[in-house]
């Protein structure tokens, strides 16, 4: 091969090479990071990027190339020896300080290194210059001895690699062991193919080796703690799933340090990263003894990952986790104690996500019993300091020690806590007075209360509760805490939680069983599919807040398509959805957190003294249940999420402004940040100020006696005759400063407000007396009007209907009532009580916008409705579409069968509704016939249309 050849090869592959390393180090030297020693690594580069250079001139004149006296070779092969004695003991300082090698924290070991390095390529030069006349071997040679103490340190990491105590640090070691490796080896195949600079190459992809692993392990590990992050355990969890041993079982536990957050409020945010890591330490102790994967999972949440054939095993681990967690603690001189709470599950063949939301769940629960049981504990050492012997005679009653200097704590017990106490010798119960009222009891004294209890406990329930009850007489166990439901006075049942322990007598006192039990409910404020609080209980929240002035946060989490649930599972498993994601978000309720159903798919998170960061950290919690899947029948279905929150300080104003403000930011999240959590102060732009001044300001309007407020009316049309006969009533808003305000901009809103339902009756009573008017000319004449799920759900929407039909003599089956979307939303058997409740006494109901959101055949076949009216998006473009076509046809060819009115909104042109007349409709609806119109415009039309079709 000729000299030029060889020359250009060199050239342009010492070229990359350095261009990779200026790459390198320009990067090293910009990086924010300071876990690279990022100096001294770009000077390795800098001095590995000039070995380069000098293999580069040498080839130049060892090929002829370049003409260079034999001086001027052996000098620039000095200098290439020293650089690679440098490199070399880069090498092995940084293999040992990777493995934190005792050596590092010798200075006199890394001299002594370093002067053995040195007298290496000394005597390598002497010899050099004694012209040695074969420089291969010599070069072979000098760069095998100068990497072998950087060699034997990888050794030393290639084996710790199979050792238990390095599980954490396994591959980091084997990546370590290759660095040296790589560079000898291409030494060797430098000798045989001179003309590569094979050495080079060698040198400069191990540099970038070292650079990726330092990345990798920045990506990898959690920079606090040192353990695995989040990223990598998702890796890991997913590969380790795949290659379970048959013969062993995989747990997954995840812990979370008890009370961080006040750790954090109380004694600073270094005191919460030194709770943080003291935990990581613990975990990391146990998992190089125990062999087993732990990484940080979030802020204060770590998982590990379990595999073993001893069923005992996880239970040990699970205790040694605890122990060396307080331990750590106390070694890292923190100053509060150190406790975590644990969850665990095992791997049983569901999915990933599945999986950690079982172990979160139990997590979860875990922390509520922990909480429960230490609230019991310390309502029961209230107790116990008021406890003397006293005795005394109530009604027969033997009730040694449950007399009247017991009892002052109970009155301080809140509306939904019931406390008690039995002498366990007697069999007497003494109950706090909202208990007695609660249950209905004859007295605060109850004989035989064990028997009585049972015959109120839930039948599903009461194993459970049996089981609980005898571990603690029997002496097995001190405390008792379990939820179930018991029966209340009106005999419904109400989901509690009871914590009890026994005090022990000392032989002249008896024993006494002492409790609490929570109740989850109060009827009138419950929802009663998800039993979470409801629209009621939440008002009354935000209105105590804004009482007191005191600064609350709102957080409101919508569930996104949540219609496509109801049209594909049907609205009884719809409910059931609902019911179970109420059930997990209550697992997340605690201190002055509270959870509502607000409306629909809408639950509200409430809080006071929150901050930003901590509403965050709650959506990601919810986020977390919602995606890992909401029990639905055998299986799961996952919930896509949009959230909106509102910050509230000192807030003097009224209750509906803060809903409407985290409504304005849900909706926000909703449609345009893809689920992202919006805070409302951050998602308004002057436009939308404009827009909350404005329903403010129709909010005040609809307060005054619906001020500004007008109908308009459009036609339907019968479509065998062409002609009117009837219309839909249609709201508008007007005022001097905003104009005419489009419904779309206000509806949705109002919808939300309890103002809605003053605003809907105005509108039923105002198109009752403009359609008697309209009966004088058209005497079948009928109005439809649209409704709230508001106005639906109030138990007096019933009467005001009927007793404003019976004031205005107007005939009742002319009136339709239509449905809009979010009535459909409402709970299925509800709606069909409603809807049967209407027809009986001649009132029909239609469903609106029907093909879009909650509507479908299915909720057409369920609920006994007269009328389906097609949304217009189905009758765009719909002489062009045949899809369009084909779903308008099988509507209406299913209304016509089971003798259903059926109208077609958004019919446009003549030549339109003369297409779609071949499909069978009943009635059309759209601009073709005329826009909304007020009621003098709408008279004259029919008039119109009266006197053109009377007989000449």
């Amino acid at each position: 091969m000729s000299s030029l050849v060889i020359g250009t090869l060199y050239g342009q592959m010492s070229f990359m090479c350095l261009l990779i390393l200026g790459v390198i180090c320009i990067r090293i030297l910009r990086a924010d990071d300071r876990t690279f020693k990022k100096y001294h690594f770009a000077a390795v580069g800098i001095v590995t990027a000039a070995a380069v250079i000098a293999d580069y001139f040498w080839s130049l004149g060892f090929y002829g190339i370049m003409s260079m006296e034999q001086q001027t070779l052996d000098i620039i092969n000095v200098i290439y020896f020293i650089l690679i004695a440098l490199l070399s003991f880069h090498w092995f300082l940084y293999s040992e300080a990777e493995q934190n090698s005792v050596f590092m924290r010798l200075k006199s070991g890394r001299i002594v290194c370093a002067v053995s390095q040195i007298a290496v390529f000394v005597m390598m030069a002497a010899v050099l210059f004694l012209n040695w006349s074969d420089i291969k071997y010599l070069f072979i040679a000098e760069t095998i001895i100068s990497f072998m103490p950087a060699g034997y340190s990888c050794i030393r990491a290639f084996r710790k690699s199979f050792r238990a105590e390095h599980y954490e640090e396994r591959n980091n070691y084997r990546r370590i062991a290759s660095f040296t490796l790589l560079p000898v080896a291409l030494i060797i195949i430098q000798f045989f193919t001179p003309m590569i600079p094979s050495f080079v190459c060698g040198i400069t992809l191990s540099y970038m080796m070292v650079y990726s692993n330092k990345q990798k392990s920045m990506i990898s590990k959690d920079a606090l703690t040192g353990i695995n992050n989040r990223e990598s355990f998702d890796k890991y969890i997913s590969a380790k799933v795949k290659n379970i041993s048959d013969h062993s079982k995989l747990y997954l536990i995840m812990l979370d340090i008890d009370k961080f957050k006040d750790i954090n409020k109380k004694y600073s945010p270094l005191e919460g990263d030194k709770a943080i890591q003291a935990t990581a330490y613990a975990l990391k102790e146990l998992a190089a003894e125990y062999d087993f994967y732990v990484a940080r999972y979030d802020a204060d949440d770590f998982v590990a990952v379990v595999e073993t054939t001893s069923d005992n095993m996880v239970g040990l681990i699970r205790k040694k986790i605890i122990e060396h967690a307080k331990n750590a603690g106390i070694k890292m001189n923190m100053q509060c104690s150190l406790s975590v709470t644990i969850g665990i599950a095992e791997y049983k063949g569901q999915d990933i996500p599945g999986w950690l939301n079982e172990t979160y769940m139990a997590l979860e629960n875990a922390k509520v019993t922990k909480a429960g049981i230490e609230e019991a504990q310390d309502d029961i050492e209230r107790l116990l300091t008021e406890y003397e012997n006293t005795s005394s005679d109530k009604a027969g009653l033997d009730v040694t020690g449950l007399d009247e200097r017991i009892f002052p704590v109970f009155s301080e017990a809140s509306q939904k806590m019931y406390i008690y106490v039995t002498n366990m010798e007697t069999d007497v119960t003494r109950w706090s007075k909202n208990a007695v009222e609660f249950l209905a009891l004859d007295s605060e004294y109850d004989l035989a209360t064990g028997d009585r209890w049972k015959s109120r406990i839930h039948p599903d329930d009461i194993v459970g509760y049996q089981k609980e009850i005898d571990a603690v007489y029997a002496g097995k166990k001190r405390t008792f805490s379990l939820t179930y439901r018991i029966k209340d006075r009106n005999g419904s049942y109400v989901s509690c939680t009871g914590h009890g322990q026994i005090i022990k007598g000392d032989g002249e006192r008896p024993d006494l069983f002492a409790g609490t039990i929570v109740n989850h409910g109060i009827a009138d404020k419950v929802d009663s599919v998800t039993n979470l609080w409801n629209m009621d209980a939440f008002n009354l929240c935000l209105d105590e807040y804004i009482f007191r002035y005191e600064a609350a946060a709102i957080l409101l989490i919508g569930i996104s398509k949540y219609g496509h649930i109801n049209d594909t599972y049907g609205y009884t498993l719809g409910n059931e959805v609902l019911k179970n994601f109420g059930a997990e978000l209550l697992h997340l309720v605690g201190g002055e957190l509270k959870v509502f159903r607000v409306d629909g798919a809408k639950f509200a998170f409430v809080m006071a003294r929150t901050s930003q960061e901590e509403m965050e950290e709650l959506y990601r919690k919810v986020k977390r249940i919602a995606e890992s899947g909401i029990d639905l029948g055998a299986g799961k279905v996952q919930l896509r999420l949009a959230a909106g929150a509102a910050m509230v300080t000192n807030y003097s104003g009224k209750s509906d402004i803060i809903k409407n403000s985290a409504t304005y930011a849900l909706d926000t999240s909703k449609h345009e940040r893809h689920g992202e959590l919006v805070f409302f102060d951050s998602a308004v732009n002057d436009n939308d100020l404009k827009k909350l001044e404005q329903i403010a300001e129709i909010h005040r309007s609809v307060i005054a006696g619906c001020q500004g407020f007008f109908l308009c009316y459009q036609p339907i049309v019968s479509v065998e005759t062409g002609r009117i006969v009837g219309a839909e009533a249609l709201i508008r808003w007007k005022n001097e400063k905003y104009g005419l305000v489009p419904p779309d901009s206000f509806i949705p809103w109002l919808e939300e407000d309890p103002c809605i339902y003053t605003l809907g009756n105005w509108i039923i009573e105002n198109a009752l007396i403009a359609a008697k008017r309209f009966k004088k000319v058209i005497p079948e004449f009928f109005i439809n009007v649209n409704i709230a799920a508001t106005q639906l759900e109030n138990t007096a929407f019933r009467t005001d209907v009927l007793d404003m039909v019976k004031r205005l003599d107007f005939p009742k089956e002319d009136l339709w009532i239509e449905l809009t979307e979010r009535c459909k939303d409402l709970d299925h058997d509800f709606l069909k009580r409603e809807i049967s409740f209407f027809k009986e006494h001649g009132i029909q109901i239609a469903l609106d916008d029907y093909g879009t959101g909650s509507a479908s055949l299915s909720l057409a076949l369920e609920l006994p409705v007269g009328e389906i009216k097609i949304d217009r998006s189905f009758t765009k473009d719909v002489m062009a579409d045949e899809l369009k076509q084909a779903i308008v046809e099988s509507i209406l060819v299913f209304t016509g069968r089971i003798k259903m009115r059926s109208c077609i909104e958004g019919i446009e042109t003549h030549e339109m509704a003369e297409y779609l007349k071949k499909f069978g409709p009943m009635y059309y609806q759209g601009y073709a016939y005329s826009k909304p119109i007020e009621e003098d415009a709408f008279m004259t039309l029919i008039e119109e249309q009266a006197r053109a079709h009377m007989p000449q």
